[in-house]
């Protein structure tokens, strides 16, 4: 059985966590989306995460879209229907 676990990065220190720790999907969570913010983040995102699979989740996805166009990040309801969301999202982008 794989070991699962999860740690929080700070943005400047994630090429360091990739090399050191080789994950196999990251989740990233913008929780209040601002022009500086999401078009530093975003166009950087594929770059920093050097084709690790990742997950964009928010709490104003319109927002985030209204800085940055068009995404696939799931916004966070608090729901258990939302969880199960980011879950699948998670799994689907391990595989």
């Amino acid at each position: 059985m794989a070991r699962r676990s999860s740690q929080v990065v700070p943005a400047p220190d994630v090429a360091a966590f990739l090399v050191e720790h080789t994950p196999t999907v990251l989740l990233f969570d913008l929780s209040i989306p601002t022009v500086p913010t999401g078009t530093a983040l975003w166009p950087s995102v594929s770059f920093l995460t050097s084709g690790v699979p990742f997950v964009v989740t928010t709490s104003n996805k319109a927002a985030l879209e209204s800085v940055v166009g068009s995404t696939d990040a799931i916004e966070l309801t608090g729901t258990s229907e939302n969880l199960t969301m980011v879950t699948a999202a998670i799994l689907a982008a391990q595989r």
